[in-house]
């Protein structure tokens, strides 16, 4: 247990720069006996870009795990390969109006419904308040209408399969989010950015 606990110390004070976990994760319980909870310690790997690809019976667990342990500086990707559930659609949004603090991007999928993406328009469209926001966000879906651009939408240009629109909050206008819709209803992704004017 002490070599264990030693190279999982190692490990949590270096820096990686991509981390992907497919299905397999390290156990957080084992992780705190080995530290008996020592709170000097902190027990985040540091990475770049982290992965982590699961299935929707493991998705609270994996998810909690990526969100605890990982310190991320560039990307966080979380894939349920069979269809994130509907149920989880709160969990995921909660992180993206919440945790821009922790996480500059994240890569959310694979989603058969709109329920997300159409939560997300509504807030970025009517929010008061949107400096908790994640900045950069990337959703992959499929099996639903590649979604319109929303009616308040401005500079809106259809290029082939691509969609590129505005939306500005009604509340400050300062606050724009740059949208990108690519791919036809078999498979897609939006992309959004927040952009701050001066």
């Amino acid at each position: 247990m002490i070599i264990i606990r030693f190279w999982l110390e190692q490990l949590f004070n270096c820096a990686f720069k991509e981390a992907e976990f497919e299905n397999i994760i390290f156990n957080p319980e084992m992780i705190n006996l080995l530290f008996d909870n020592d709170k000097t310690i902190p027990k985040q790997f540091h990475v770049g870009k982290s992965t982590i690809q699961t299935k929707d019976e493991k998705f609270q667990d994996f998810l909690n795990f990526g969100l605890t342990r990982f310190a991320v500086y560039e990307l966080f990707s979380f894939f349920d390969k069979s269809d994130i559930p509907e149920q989880y659609t709160d969990i995921l949004f909660n992180i993206i109006i919440k945790d821009g603090n922790k996480l500059p991007h994240v890569c959310f999928g694979i989603f058969k419904s709109s329920k997300l993406y159409d939560r997300i328009i509504e807030y970025i469209t009517t929010s008061k308040d949107l400096t908790k926001m994640v900045p950069f966000i990337t959703l992959f879906c499929d099996s639903f209408d590649v979604p319109k651009p929303p009616e308040k939408s401005e500079n809106a240009k259809i290029d082939g399969d691509s969609t590129k629109y505005k939306i500005v909050n009604l509340y400050n206008p300062k606050v724009k989010f740059l949208l990108l819709i690519s791919g036809t209803r078999d498979f897609f992704f939006v992309y959004i950015e927040k952009k701050i004017e001066d």
